[in-house]
């Protein structure tokens, strides 16, 4: 292996170990040095992509949503063709009532992976003013198709 291999390897290694840390942190509602961890993570490993997830949740719960945008705006810079990041951009526009910033995002991750029925369902639950608002990631739902039908509640 390559010093420079190697290095990467020791940078992923100690990155895996900083977000396991930083997602018990967030279990603990330590949210600061849970975001602390995870800026670290995003330094070492740019590709980690559920820490910039996770990091726009921490700021969510930490009543930081401009800095939860800034973080996922982020990744969509780093990372233009993931479109889960722009998915899960929109949910964070849904949840601060904005659906006209999070219909630009569902459409952005349309045209990035058309066979993702997420952003579409999404997208669709927006436009109908009769369903039940769309959870956010902050609890680590996505839409609501795990709720139960009416008829079984």
């Amino acid at each position: 292996m390559s010093l420079r291999a190697h290095a990467q390897w020791r940078d992923f290694e100690r990155a895996r170990a900083l977000y396991a840390r930083a997602d018990e942190e967030l279990h603990h509602k330590h949210l600061p040095k849970a975001i602390e961890h995870l800026e670290t993570v995003i330094q070492l490993c740019p590709d980690y992509l559920a820490a910039w997830d996770l990091l726009a949740h921490c700021y969510l719960e930490s009543k930081q949503p401009d800095r939860a945008i800034e973080v996922l705006q982020e990744a969509c810079r780093v990372h233009p063709k993931i479109s889960q990041l722009r998915t899960t951009l929109g949910l964070v526009y849904v949840r601060l009532e904005q659906p006209e910033k999070a219909f630009e995002q569902f459409d952005a991750a349309m045209k990035l992976d058309p066979n993702d029925p997420l952003p579409v369902r999404l997208k669709g639950s927006l436009s109908e003013p009769a369903q039940s608002p769309v959870e956010g990631p902050e609890d680590g739902q996505h839409g609501e198709a795990d709720q139960k039908p009416e008829h079984a509640q």
